[in-house]
């Protein structure tokens, strides 16, 4: 079964944290206790909670100051952020591996077509799943034996030198073949 706990299988986070131990202070991977957010991904109650944030200050610096952030925070604000936090409730580490929705595989390797193969390939219950390239790639000639194929969908060809060049990270192919979308992608 997927699910079932391995023994003797010892799990880490990339702090070092064991299953069921908190992070290691401000590990990018923690959650936030009061979005739920991860540190790393998004997170701002830091600024918001701390009171760092103000629309005096430009929108190019996430209306926090300069000094905040270029430097970052003072020791004293950091702490204040972790005396927060502990209060609040910090959250432990727990493993939960990304699966393939349609087969179950743990931690499949990704990759990216256009939004228009996804969208055609896909039914509703897979669109905003995680699906593994092997399980994909059986859709799409699942789909392609019994339908004919729309006109605007791109062809098998230039399907498969998207995934190439999002694997190669080659932007000028993925502008090429979905100007709308990359073209003004900043990675």
């Amino acid at each position: 079964m997927i699910n079932e706990v391995k023994e003797g299988i010892e799990i880490r986070c990339e702090c070092e944290a064991r299953e069921g131990e908190l992070h290691n202070w401000y590990c990018r991977k923690e959650h936030c206790p009061f979005c739920n957010l991860r540190f790393g991904l998004g997170c701002d109650c830091v600024y918001v909670l701390l009171g760092l944030q103000s629309r005096n200050n430009s929108p190019e610096t996430n209306h926090l100051t300069e000094d905040i952030c270029n430097e970052g925070l003072s020791n004293e604000q950091q702490e204040g952020w972790f005396r927060l936090c502990t209060q609040r409730g910090r959250i432990p580490f727990i493993d939960a591996p990304q699966m393939c929705g349609r087969c179950g595989c743990l931690c499949p390797k990704f990759f990216m077509v256009q939004d228009s193969v996804w969208f055609y390939y896909t039914n509703p219950d897979l669109k905003d799943k995680i699906i593994c390239f092997d399980c994909f790639q059986h859709i799409r000639q699942c789909v392609d034996k019994y339908n004919a194929r729309p006109s605007w969908l791109p062809s098998d060809k230039d399907i498969d030198r998207f995934i190439t060049a999002w694997n190669n990270r080659d932007k000028s192919t993925l502008v090429a073949l979905e100007p709308k979308k990359w073209s003004t992608y900043q990675p």
